[in-house]
Order: structure tokens, then sequence, then C-alpha cells
């Protein structure tokens, strides 16, 4: 059985992410958000939580965790 966010991995959102956000600001929309989502992101990939799902990066979002 799958939890909400276990199919999609992070690097998956990763890339994703980056061609919303490329679009978006080629329309001229205000893309602050998703770069601010972006950053959590990347930042869960640098501490090797690319293959994981999405559900990883609620603790992505505890300052200083790293676990």
């Amino acid at each position: 059985m799958y939890l909400p966010g276990d199919r999609s991995t992070i690097a998956s959102a990763a890339s994703g992410i980056t061609h919303v956000i490329n679009t978006a600001a080629g329309h001229g929309i205000d893309v602050g958000v998703l770069t601010a989502a972006r950053r959590v992101i990347d930042r869960a990939v640098a501490y090797g939580h690319g293959p994981e799902g999405l559900a990883r990066l609620t603790t992505t979002l505890h300052k200083g965790d790293r676990a």
C-alpha cells in the first residue's frame, strides 16, 4: 500500500518543478513560492533523499534536520 507522496521521488519532483518554474516565469507569473519549494527539494536531494518519496520533504522542513 502506498502512502501519499510515496510514488513520486524527490528527484523527479526537482525535475518537474524546474519545468513549472521556467514555464510560469516565461508567462510572467510570480514564481516566488515555487522557487522556495525548489530550495526545500534541493536541500532534500543534497541530504541524499532524492530516491525517497515526497513525504520525506516534511523532515527536510525541520530546521537543521539532515536525517
